[in-house]
């Protein structure tokens, strides 16, 4: 944004935002999904 769009430093800004908001979207659809705690268990029981 800041080179292309001739925006400078706010430009850098509003990128690092919407890189926020899809890393966000993300992380929240993955959280939901539940496959984490499936992952997060020990293969065999001790």
């Amino acid at each position: 944004f800041a080179k292309t769009l001739g925006l400078g430093m706010f430009g850098i800004w509003v990128a690092m935002i919407c890189d926020w908001i899809v890393r966000d979207v993300f992380f929240v659809a993955r959280y939901r999904g539940r496959k984490w705690e499936v992952l997060g268990r020990p293969a065999v029981k001790l």
